[in-house]
């Protein structure tokens, strides 16, 4: 099987796009695998799937799975549409989700890491920049949210955590062993938040709410409640 035939597989490419070209460069520890598409091909908007009229190509890299300990990645020339409705946006492809720098596949391997560690050791041990690895973390998160069912907690939990001690700190709401909000310091926005994600059928739903001493979290919770002035809502029962 040639080189680009394996990436080709590997990478899930089809018509109209293929793989032309594997470069191999051992002195500098680096795999590049070029795509094209077909110049014939007619694409669609991202947004509406509607076919559109091409406006230009953009170069764009990717990293992928190392190969055989080389730095791989993937460069094509990807093309952008004109959408009557939409406007310019650039079209998807198949090897990377929209917005990433990163191939799927080189995501799941990260994501399978953060299981195990922290953003920072993540990071280090992979040479990759911070913002890196959690953009692939929120990115992950934002699928997650999206794929989920309407929340309907009963008995919630909202405590703090830091990646370090007294630094980058976290408000963190839970049911149980589930997750249910996460957000970013511990001011009364971060948990304020999360109220706003639940319908008024889920707020009344809520029997008991567990609350770090921290005065942005009572505060928030109290303001919740008293909206509920029958009795019936937020800690009603």
């Amino acid at each position: 099987m040639k080189d680009t035939q394996l990436y080709a597989q590997i990478l899930g490419i089809v018509s109209p796009w293929s793989v032309d070209s594997v470069d191999l460069d051992i002195k500098g520890e680096k795999v590049t695998v070029q795509v094209s598409f077909n110049e014939g091909h007619h694409f669609t908007c991202p947004l509406c799937s509607k076919e559109s009229s091409r406006y230009d190509k953009v170069r764009r890299q990717w990293r992928h799975l190392d190969t055989c300990q080389l730095q791989t990645t993937i460069e094509a020339d990807v093309p952008r549409v004109d959408c009557q409705e939409h406007g310019v946006h650039q079209v998807l492809v198949p090897w990377s989700k929209s917005g990433s720098r990163n191939t799927m596949l080189f995501e799941c391997l990260v994501l399978r890491w953060l299981q195990e560690t922290t953003i920072s050791a993540v990071s280090q041990q992979r040479n990759l920049d911070w913002d890196t690895v959690h953009d692939i973390q929120r990115r992950a998160v934002e699928r997650g949210l999206e794929r989920r069912k309407a929340l309907t907690p009963t008995n919630i939990t909202i405590d703090e955590t830091s990646e370090k001690k007294g630094h980058n700190y976290l408000t963190v709401v839970s049911e149980g062993s589930r997750v249910l909000y996460i957000a970013e310091d511990r001011e009364l926005a971060s948990i304020d938040g999360f109220w706003k994600t639940l319908s008024t059928q889920a707020l009344e739903g809520i029997r008991s709410v567990s609350v770090d001493l921290w005065k942005a979290y009572t505060s928030s919770t109290l303001a919740q409640e008293q909206q509920f002035e029958d009795g019936r809502g937020l800690l009603g029962g």
